[in-house]
């Protein structure tokens, strides 16, 4: 994904000329990077000079110093990277192209992948880079940090990393202050001396203040720079006897120094400044043109220009010096001035006039919370009206709730579409009891209005959302019925509405069991939403699509499906619906067993959800990552991702939901060992403790495709307690029926079970026949989790059918022989099954298992490195370790792995999948 970058973000901040040097924490910092120091942290409050002081030291010292002023949307690893690279890339212009190529891949690879270049290159450079990230307190993704973490880990002699940060960050600092690697600057270092306050108030204000004078300053702001900055504005301008008066009442904790302070500063500023500043304390960003309209006059640019120039706490937000905002406590306190100073109706009007001049500028979203901010609802109500379908199209679910729930509640009753626009944010929020309910308010106010095009055009989306309400329902009737009504209404220029129809229609067929018209209408969605530019439509469209050709056992196809709702956005990163497709692709990683693409995908899609307010997504989301959690050995993880699955909102009655637990802990349970537990779930006697489930009614109502699914949940643990007769009705029951429909994910599913079952009745033969259907099915889309967890039995199947010299028949086609071997083959080396000479197969669930001790993660580093041809040298110069540890780590791998040279463990390795 390409990355625009705002050059202004690395550039070295230019220092004041009338800053106050301070030689003794720069020499701190020379000397922690003298002695080879990986992080220099400065850990402070705001106001504490941590910037200042990292560009007076990269000045002072001569160093190649990079440098990334970070802010909030940096929180995306793809923008974040790009920028680090990008500032690496101001000292050495050519560092980083392999990282950023693969950082720039439509699949990144994980992080430790494009990180691990970028640091080899690093480690050839002749001379020191330090990369300064400031302001890192604004990192929030977990993602970033472990990536940061992973370069102090593993950072050359030539890399030093300097971080300006308003609050300890998770990373392992500790661990770094233990080994001495670690320069550390916090409040208590950065405060001014004595020394350093006077020589502040002499060369900043030119006051010529007496040493006691200096000193009550200083100890009364104890050397916050911000403190002393407010302190010399105050004095500006008065006598001795007014400074003493100043002095004398000058007391309290920063928070009270700083309101006070304040007021005197504007109190001493021009009538026309002050009002300036307090009138257009209500914006959140100001720039010339919006404050002329706030206050009503000319000439605000040049007047924001002089104030940015008299550093009375404005910040510039870009390099052309358009846009700014105030310091965040300076406008607290103006906005309580404000408050005081005019009545409440002003104040209105001020608002009033902000709304306005962003409504003309196209910034719902800053009009609308103007608007509100006035109190005038009626005006937020028409411009949230207007701003629907663009806050739909972009999948931005978060802003129409916030908008709508701030308006009165009798107001959106007394307004269909804000009505029906609320009950169908809060469904995609996952509220699904009040979405009903406002729904039905909706429903209910059309039906009293007389009847007219656009009232007719509402009644046409609102059928649409009941019905696509109706499906979960499993309400085929009424969600065709209402499917119908809605087309029926619609003018065809309603192009969102009409395909959101369709897709509803469609899914109504596919509860009957008509997979092709469920596709067939979905299509029709699909081009209709496309070509309504409703981008969040089509992504949920498209991703039904993608959830049939999983149930179809076509992988590849969900897998392409879902890549594109994620290419529907130039920048998915800020495209709350990609979560839909990096879900998907994260289920579908999952069963190839590419774990790292899992998490990845997970971990980008779980955010994009919460972040658009996208709460449906979440409850796959959860189950796949429980899964994953239990495949890399962790089961508290998956435990409580599957609490946070149970414990999303409900649908009521819905079987989906209750199957989709259901599925999800019966396999959890099975990895586990724990049949009881999967037979409690299997049969829904676990989901009355869990979650509010009519068992009944689940059982008795569920539709076709989830009927299979249930019905696969069952012959698993059916399995596990040796119930092998009943495996094989399950098998006769819907094996054909599914093949016959194109559900081939529960033909695949099933006959792995049959065969597993003929297998344990000691019917070796007869197990070939269903095992060869299951793997010539799941071969070209390449399933592999389904094996590793079905047991070990599994590999003498896999063994036998490798084994053989042709594929027995089926239904009189014979399968693709050499394939089914072949993959047979894969699916051993997969799981890390042996065949000792003996011919006697040996199964286990993970490579791991078939060492006598499982390697350590240096280990592993070690075998990767040596794997890709490495030297002893080079392993020892990559991990910055000695030669002779990393021989010993070597015969350590050898030990473990059975061999004896380097050729011998990496073929071993590949075998075991361990490479």
């Amino acid at each position: 994904m390409d990355v625009p970058l705002l050059q202004t973000k690395l550039h070295i901040p230019p220092l004041r000329e009338d800053r106050v040097s301070r030689p003794r924490l720069v020499a701190r910092l020379d000397e922690g990077l003298r002695r080879g120091h990986k992080l220099a942290l400065l850990s402070a409050p705001a106001g504490s000079g941590k910037t200042t002081l990292l560009s007076e030291w990269i000045g002072a010292g001569g160093h190649r110093g990079a440098w990334l002023s970070l802010d909030e949307t940096d929180n995306e690893p793809a923008r974040f990277w790009a920028y680090a690279i990008a500032a690496l890339r101001t000292v050495h212009p050519n560092l980083g192209e392999e990282a950023l190529e693969l950082l720039q891949a439509p699949q990144p690879p994980p992080m430790s992948s494009i990180l691990i270049p970028l640091l080899n290159e690093i480690a050839v450079l002749a001379d020191r880079i330090v990369l300064v990230l400031d302001d890192y307190h604004v990192i929030s993704t977990p993602a970033l940090h472990q990536g940061v973490a992973f370069i102090l880990e593993h950072a050359p002699r030539q890399l030093h990393l300097a971080l300006s940060t308003r609050a300890d960050p998770p990373l392992p600092v500790s661990r770094l202050r233990a080994r001495g690697r670690l320069t550390e600057l916090r409040a208590d270092d950065l405060r001014f001396t004595p020394d350093e306050a006077a020589a502040f108030l002499r060369e900043a204000t030119g006051l010529g203040l007496a040493p006691d004078e200096v000193d009550a300053l200083e100890a009364r702001t104890e050397g916050w720079i911000v403190g002393l900055q407010l302190a010399a504005l105050s004095m500006q301008g008065r006598d001795t006897a007014g400074r003493e008066a100043f002095l004398a009442s000058f007391a309290g904790s920063h928070h009270y120094i700083l309101e006070y302070l304040t007021e005197e500063v504007l109190d001493r500023q021009p009538e026309p400044i002050r009002q300036f500043l307090l009138q257009t304390s209500i914006l959140d960003r100001l720039c010339g043109g919006l404050c002329d309209a706030v206050t009503g006059q000319e000439g605000s640019g040049a007047t924001l220009t002089a104030l940015q120039k008299g550093n009375l706490f404005l910040v510039s937000l870009d390099d052309e010096r358009h846009w700014y905002r105030y310091h965040h406590l300076f406008a607290d306190l103006l906005g309580n001035l404000l408050r005081q100073a005019l009545p409440a109706e002003r104040i209105c009007e001020l608002h009033r006039r902000a709304s306005a001049w962003y409504e003309g500028e196209g910034e719902a979203d800053a009009a609308i919370r103007h608007a509100l901010a006035a109190g005038d609802a009626e005006r937020a109500a028409s411009l949230i009206e207007e701003a629907v379908a663009a806050a739909l199209s972009r999948g931005d679910v978060t802003a129409l709730l916030r908008w709508i729930e701030a308006l009165p509640r009798d107001l959106v009753l007394a307004r269909p579409r804000l009505c029906m626009y609320l009950g169908w944010s809060m469904f995609l929020n996952g509220q699904y009891v009040q979405s009903e309910q406002m729904l039905g308010a909706a429903e209910k106010a059309l039906q009293g209005m007389p009847r007219a095009s656009e009232v007719d055009s509402l009644r046409g989306e609102l059928g649409a959302m009941l019905a696509t309400i109706a499906t979960l329902h499993h309400d085929v009737a009424a969600a065709i019925s209402h499917a119908r009504e809605a087309l029926a209404h619609l003018p065809e220029e309603r192009l969102a509405a009409r395909a959101r129809a369709s897709r509803a229609l469609g899914i109504a067929y596919g509860l009957s069991g008509g997979t092709d018209r469920l596709i067939e209408e979905c299509g029709r969605a699909r081009s209709l939403a496309i070509a309504s530019g409703n981008r969040f439509l089509a992504s949920e469209v498209i991703s039904q699509l993608a959830f049939m050709r999983l149930h179809q056992g076509r992988l590849r196809q969900a897998a392409a499906s879902y890549r594109e709702i994620v290419d529907l956005a130039e920048h998915p990163s800020r495209f709350p619906p990609a979560c839909l497709g990096y879900i998907g692709l994260a289920a579908v990683a999952l069963e190839r067993n590419d774990l790292d693409a899992t998490q990845a995908y997970l971990d980008r899609g779980m955010e994009l959800s919460r972040r658009g307010g996208i709460g449906y997504a979440l409850r796959p989301a959860f189950c796949t990552q429980a899964i994953l959690s239990e495949a890399l050995g962790d089961p508290a993880g998956a435990d409580a991702a599957m609490y946070q699955a149970i414990h999303l909102p409900w649908i009521a009655g819905s079987g989906d939901i209750a199957t989709q637990l259901a599925q999800y802990q019966v396999r959890l349970q099975l990895l586990r060992g724990d049949v009881t537990a999967a037979a409690r779930w299997s049969t829904g006697e676990a989901l009355d403790a869990a979650a509010p489930v009519d068992r009944a009614h689940w059982f008795e109502h569920l539709p076709p495709v989830l009927h299979e699914v249930h019905q696969v949940a069952l012959a698993q643990v059916y399995l596990a307690q040796g119930e092998l007769g009943s495996v094989l009705a399950i098998y006769d029951r819907i094996c054909e029926t599914a093949y016959d429909a194109g559900r081939m994910a529960r033909v695949i599913e099933i006959s792995l079970l049959a065969a597993l079952a003929l297998l344990a009745q000691d019917e070796p033969e007869a197990a070939l026949v269903p095992f060869e259907r299951c793997l010539s099915l799941a071969a070209p889309e390449g399933y592999v989790r389904l094996f590793l967890e079905a047991g070990p039995q599994v590999v003498t199947l896999l063994t036998q059918t490798r084994d053989r010299d042709h594929a027995p028949e089926q239904g009189g086609r014979e399968a693709a022989g050499h394939d089914v071997r072949a993959y047979a083959a894969r699916l051993l080396v997969a799981i890390g099954a042996a065949v000792p000479e003996t011919g006697r197969p040996v199964g286990v669930h993970s490579p791991a298992q078939l060492l006598v001790e499982p390697l350590s993660d240096r280990e592993r580093q070690v075998l990767r490195l040596i794997g890709e041809g490495y030297s002893n040298q080079r392993v020892a110069d990559t991990l910055y370790v000695s030669i002779n540890t990393v021989k010993k780590h070597a015969s350590s791998i050898y030990g473990k792995l059975g061999v004896r040279s380097r050729t011998q463990a990496v073929a071993r390795a590949q075998e075991l999948g361990l490479l």
